[in-house]
């Protein structure tokens, strides 16, 4: 639940969508009248809370309680991270770079999304919130998460690896999702020092062409922190353990430039493949990071 326009120079805005309850018109509007809903109620609709000082619950809405909700899958999510971390140092704006990367990467475009006379972007972001990776992943789905930092005109190929058992004509979806923290430059009409973005991802994949929702180029326009794209196919993939799909990050300087700083950044890669494929994608590609990860710059 959001209030909608775009973001600064056209850029996605929000950057998610959450549930933020629903509420009764408190009688017929129309559109030269200001809406009145109704108020609280223990019977709803809305979302239940609770409520002093009798130990009772009622029903509310409103933007503010959308953003609690999300902000308590960031702690989920904050503690997951650390976990993944496992004792390697990692900096703030990195750990806060990947709790944005995980919130946007679990999200989607409703099968029933109706949002003219809006643009999507405007109407839902990058999507709404369904998923919350601290909950783990199925057994026919990974995400790999990606830490680091990139300097002015740097670009680092990030490797996830392939599972065995994808040589098969059946739906799978890839989804990547990058997020990072810029140094900012007020007296500049971009404002942020640097932009980073990825390219379509590449390898021992077939061609993915267009992705689903956004095209790539309303991903990336504007003051954006945040790219998130997806892909769907049912194309059979002629590769499997020891290949590798990569994603490529760029950085570009703007705004003044960032004189020799760089720019930490978190990317989600996730590989979905139908169950009727029976295929243990999770523990395939646990076991090849197990070995290794690679961030290559260029």
């Amino acid at each position: 639940m959001t209030p909608t326009g775009s973001g600064y120079r056209r850029s996605i805005k929000p950057d998610l969508v959450a549930p933020g309850g629903r509420a009764f018109y408190g009688q017929v509007a129309t559109p030269q009248d200001v809406i009145a809903f109704r108020g609280q109620t223990a019977l709803g609709p809305g979302l239940k809370v609770a409520t002093p000082p009798q130990a009772n619950e009622t029903h509310v809405a409103g933007t503010s309680f959308a953003a609690g909700l999300i902000s308590r899958q960031a702690t989920r999510l904050h503690d997951l991270v650390d976990e993944i971390a496992a004792g390697t140092p990692i900096t703030r704006r990195q750990r806060a770079a990947a709790l944005k990367a995980l919130l946007v990467h679990g999200t989607e475009w409703p099968s029933d999304l109706a949002y003219a006379p809006l643009s999507p972007e405007v109407a839902v972001g990058n999507g709404v919130a369904t998923r919350d990776y601290a909950d783990g992943c199925a057994r026919n789905e990974a995400v790999v998460l990606f830490l680091g930092s990139i300097g002015a005109a740097e670009e680092q190929e990030l490797l996830f690896p392939l599972p065995d058992g994808l040589n098969v004509r059946e739906a799978k979806r890839i989804e990547a999702t990058l997020a990072w923290l810029s140094p900012v430059n007020w007296r500049y009409r971009q404002y942020r020092c640097a932009a980073l973005s990825f390219v379509c991802p590449a390898g021992a994949t077939p061609r993915l062409g267009a992705p689903s929702g956004h095209p790539a180029a309303v991903t990336t326009r504007g003051a954006a922190t945040v790219q998130h794209q997806l892909w769907e196919m049912e194309k059979a993939f002629a590769s499997g353990q020891g290949s590798d799909m990569s994603v490529r990050v760029k950085c570009y300087e703007q705004a003044g430039g960032l004189s020799g700083r760089r720019v930490d950044y978190a990317v989600a890669v996730s590989l979905w493949v139908a169950p009727a494929i029976n295929v243990d994608v999770y523990s395939q590609v646990r076991e090849q990071i197990r070995e290794r990860v690679a961030i290559r710059p260029q």
